[in-house]
């Protein structure tokens, strides 16, 4: 850009030293030449008006600012491009980090509900386990009555056998003493040549 201008103020400054026309973007500065006084068809040519020093600056410097004007709309639309464009970029990033979020989000949701499905699963097992543990106990107590009463039940019979076997005794000696004695044999003593005493109820041969 600086170049340019640098160089449009040089055009400029040896235009300015030579007489001519401006015409433009185009042709640029056309010089003055000698024209002959009738043109092909013998009608006198037409004179383009000498330019001025200072008409030929304000000229230059009209180009110039048009140039810079051009260069600075170039610059701006260019901008407004890379502006767009970043725009842009970051409008794909935004949403990109958004669909991360939204993705992220939803895996945390799946977790969570995947945990609270497991301590849902692990609750109904420990009441399970509970409920389980509730009735061996309840049917160890019952097993532990059952042999309890058992165990009464042949400690009473063993009671009422010890009575039977008590009264059955009981009337046997009763009736042992309600019978007359017999006389028993008798019983002989006797010595031998070692001086062993004998009984016997045998006698001695």
């Amino acid at each position: 850009m600086r170049l340019f201008i640098v160089g449009t103020v040089l055009v400029a400054s040896v235009a300015t030293a030579q007489s001519g026309v401006w015409t433009g973007y185009v042709n640029g500065w056309v010089n003055d030449a000698p024209r002959s006084n009738t043109g092909p068809r013998g009608f006198d040519a037409v004179r383009v008006p000498r330019l001025t020093r200072q008409q030929q600056q304000v000229l230059v410097l009209q180009s110039i600012a048009a140039q810079s004007a051009f260069v600075a709309q170039q610059n701006y639309v260019q901008l407004q491009q890379v502006t767009a464009q970043q725009q842009e970029q970051l409008a794909q990033q935004q949403a990109i980090a958004a669909q991360q979020r939204q993705y992220e989000y939803e895996r945390s949701l799946a977790a969570e509900a995947q945990l609270l499905a497991q301590q849902q699963q692990l609750a109904v097992q420990q009441q399970l386990l509970a409920q389980q543990q509730q009735q061996a106990a309840v049917e160890e107590l019952a097993r532990v009555a059952e042999r309890e009463a058992k165990v009464k039940v042949l400690e009473a019979e063993q009671k009422v056998l010890a009575e039977r076997e008590a009264a059955r005794q009981a009337l046997a000696r009763a009736e042992a003493d309600a019978k007359p004695r017999e006389k028993g044999p008798d019983i002989h003593r006797w010595v031998d040549e070692d001086g062993v005493v004998h009984f016997s109820t045998r006698p001695r041969r």
